[in-house]
């Protein structure tokens, strides 16, 4: 966790993140690296309008440049180490190629921002960044504004593939430095959650039964080999609407971070099309951390990568 980029529009919808980010390179001594992108295709303008292009970009840097800068002395008056930087391009691909280039562990960025964008999912950089990230993305949905993050209980959605496994490994991490309780979750769909062929079809409760017994034993040698790693875990097995009974347990427990894969069971790839992880992010009141899948887990290789 040697690097986090946080990706800023100069808005205070953006800026809320930072105090989830300070958490984090608190624990971790973490180098917070913030990053403002200028989107080039916005300023494609008619032709008569090039002329204006030039100077527009210049003000836009040089605005983007001041309002990082205030906020990289507040981050070092509190013993952050920051660097700065104002990039041009699309901004889910520069921010994305920002990362790589920091051999970042984490992008973290509010959800909204300076747009006012109501849904994220909607062709936001968040939503594109979630549909391309190849690094493990801290989602949050600004409220209220918050000036101290603790982070005691993460928690830590499994379904028994090795695609919802992809998490695990961070999830430990951050558990670990953070001195964190994790707690393991997975849901079992109810015999009416079930649907077969062409008609609506009722699973024998028998199954459901064997589901949730089968789902107990699994968490269950997960958590040993958590406690073997030094890490306090529990496990708790639902029953019902996975999305649903995951923001409901966050509430009640409460959770302060959940971490999760963005591929499930069912390979999913595009989240804003009514994934369980995109009705999470878009629902949690707190931060959601998205791991995408390795590339041994998707079959796939990295770009640029030998199979």
């Amino acid at each position: 966790m040697h690097t986090l980029v946080v990706p800023l529009d100069g808005s205070r919808l953006a800026a809320r993140v930072l105090p989830h980010v300070t958490a984090l390179a608190a624990a971790f001594g973490s180098r917070l690296h913030l990053v403002s992108v200028i989107d080039v295709a916005r300023l494609d303008l008619a032709f008569y309008y090039q002329h204006y292009a030039l100077p527009l970009t210049e003000a836009m840097q040089l605005w983007l440049a001041r309002a990082l800068d205030r906020e990289r002395r507040v981050l070092e008056r509190g013993g952050c180490a920051v660097t700065t930087e104002v990039a041009l391009g699309r901004p889910a691909e520069t921010v994305l190629r920002v990362a790589h280039d920091r051999d970042a562990h984490l992008i973290a960025l509010s959800t909204h921002g300076r747009g006012g964008l109501g849904r994220w999912a909607l062709g936001s950089v968040a939503h594109d960044l979630v549909r391309s990230s190849t690094v493990p993305l801290l989602l949050h949905r600004p409220q209220d504004r918050v000036r101290q993050i603790a982070y005691r209980r993460l928690l830590l959605p499994l379904d028994g593939s090795s695609r919802s496994e992809a998490a695990l490994p961070l999830a430990q991490r951050l558990a670990q430095g953070l001195g964190a309780r994790l707690l393991l979750a997975q849901v079992v769909p109810t015999a009416l959650n079930y649907a077969l062929g062409p008609h609506w079809t009722v699973i024998p409760l028998q199954l459901e039964e064997q589901a949730v017994a089968a789902a107990q034993v699994y968490l269950h040698e997960v958590c040993e080999r958590l406690a073997g790693a030094g890490v306090a875990a529990e496990a708790v097995v639902l029953r019902g609407d996975p999305a649903r009974q995951l923001l409901d347990l966050a509430e009640q427990q409460p959770i302060d971070l959940t971490v999760m894969a963005t591929h499930g069971h069912g390979g999913v790839r595009h989240l804003a099309l009514g994934s369980v992880a995109d009705r999470v992010v878009q629902a949690s009141a707190r931060p959601v951390v998205l791991v995408p899948p390795s590339p041994a887990a998707t079959g796939t290789a990295e770009p640029g990568s030998r199979r």
